[in-house]
C-alpha cells in the first residue's frame, strides 16, 4: 500500500484527474505495468460578505445614499476569486461599483473589498422606519452562486402641521 498527499490549488481543473502508474518485475524478470486514475470533484468555498451603511434619518423627498462594502472573506484559503459581483437593494435597486478592484480584472479577489453605492429618494408612502435589505451575489470558479445580505433602518421625518384656534 502506497499513499501520497496533495494540496488542491486554485488553478487545478475541476474535476481533478490523478493518474498513478506502477512498474514492477515478476520472478521471471518480466516487466509488469498497471495504470489507474481517480477523479476528484473540487468544491470551492468562497466567502463573500456585505456591510451596508447609510443615514439614520431623512425627510420625505430627500435623496439618500446607501454604501456597500463587499469583501471576499475566503477564510478557508482556497484562493477562489468571485466573478459577476452585484449588489441589489430591495428598495433602492442595483448599486453602482465605485472602487476596490485593485488589478481591474472584474474579479473580487481574496482579501479585496469593493465599495458600491446607490441613491434613493424618500417617498411619502415609505414605511417609517424604512428598513431595506441589500443582497450581494457573485459566482465562484465553478459558476456556483455565493451571497450575503445586510439591512439598514432609516427614520423618516414626516411633516406635521398643528393648528391651534383661539377665540373670545
Amino acid at each position: 500500500t502506497y499513499s501520497v498527499s496533495y494540496t488542491i490549488q486554485p488553478t487545478d481543473p475541476d474535476p481533478l484527474v490523478n493518474t498513478a502508474t506502477v512498474d514492477a518485475v515478476d520472478l521471471n524478470g518480466d516487466p509488469l505495468i498497471d495504470i489507474d486514475d481517480h477523479s476528484t470533484s473540487i468544491e470551492f468555498l468562497p466567502a463573500i460578505s456585505i456591510i451596508k451603511s447609510g443615514p439614520t434619518s431623512a425627510f420625505i423627498g430627500e435623496i439618500v445614499t446607501y454604501t456597500f462594502e463587499v469583501t471576499n472573506d475566503n477564510i478557508n484559503g482556497d484562493g477562489c476569486a468571485i466573478a459577476n459581483v452585484n449588489v441589489n437593494d430591495d428598495v433602492a435597486g442595483l448599486a453602482t461599483y465605485i472602487s476596490g478592484d485593485s488589478n481591474n480584472n472584474n474579479l473580487l479577489e481574496v482579501g479585496e473589498t469593493w465599495l458600491l453605492s446607490v441613491q434613493y429618494t424618500i417617498q411619502a408612502n415609505d414605511p417609517d422606519p424604512l428598513v431595506n435589505n441589500a443582497i450581494v451575489e457573485g459566482q465562484d470558479r465553478d459558476g456556483d452562486t455565493v451571497s450575503d445580505n445586510d439591512n439598514h433602518s432609516l427614520d423618516i421625518f414626516k411633516p406635521a402641521i398643528t393648528l391651534i384656534k383661539y377665540g373670545d
